[in-house]
C-alpha cells in the first residue's frame, strides 16, 4: 500500500488525528503518519501536508478526508 498525501487544514488536524487513531487501533494498520516534506510558508492558516499509509476502508469509514488527498 502506497503512501497517500492529504493536505490537511490546520483547524481539522486534531480531528484528522483522532479519526486516523481510531481506523488504525480498529483495522491493526500502522499509517505511520508523518509530516510530509514542503516548502516552507510565511502564512500560518496553510494547510499541513501528511503522509499517511492508508487503504480504501479509511475513506469508506471517513469519507470526509477524502476530499484533502492530493494527486
Amino acid at each position: 500500500m502506497p503512501a497517500i498525501k492529504l493536505r490537511i487544514p490546520r483547524e481539522d488536524v486534531f480531528e484528522f488525528n483522532g479519526d486516523l487513531s481510531a481506523w488504525s487501533a480498529t483495522t491493526g494498520v500502522d499509517p505511520k503518519l508523518a509530516v510530509a516534506p514542503q516548502m516552507e510558508t510565511t502564512n500560518p492558516e496553510s494547510p499541513t501536508l501528511y503522509s499517511a499509509f492508508v487503504d480504501e476502508r479509511f475513506f469508506e469509514q471517513y469519507p470526509r478526508w477524502r476530499q484533502f488527498v492530493e494527486h
